[in-house]
């Protein structure tokens, strides 16, 4: 069975408002912070690799939450644009990276 969209939106309202705009607010739950550390890692390394030779242009962050991973767009050239359906978030994301 599907979860209903209002309470997945509820539990990351929930999330932002327990843990702020901070990593351990969009990473997985239950786990070691070391563990959530090294995802938050490799996902950084993922989106240098995969960005590395792109030409300049925007990148839509779905899901932006915060915006742990637009902090690594400007210097690949390109700008990130984020969408997500918990309101704190977005109002975080727009204050360091703008749309």
């Amino acid at each position: 069975m599907m979860p209903d969209q209002n309470d997945v939106r509820d539990g990351w309202i929930r999330r932002q408002q327990e843990h702020g705009n901070r990593p351990r607010a969009v990473l997985m739950k239950g786990l070691p912070a070391r563990i959530n550390d090294s995802i938050d890692r490799w996902h950084r390394s993922v989106l240098k690799l995969a960005f590395s030779s792109a030409k300049q242009g925007r990148v839509l962050d779905i899901g932006c939450g915060f915006g742990r991973l637009a902090d690594e767009m400007p210097p690949l050239h390109q700008i990130p644009v984020g969408i997500d359906f918990t309101p704190q978030f977005c109002v975080a994301f727009a204050a360091s990276h703008g749309e």
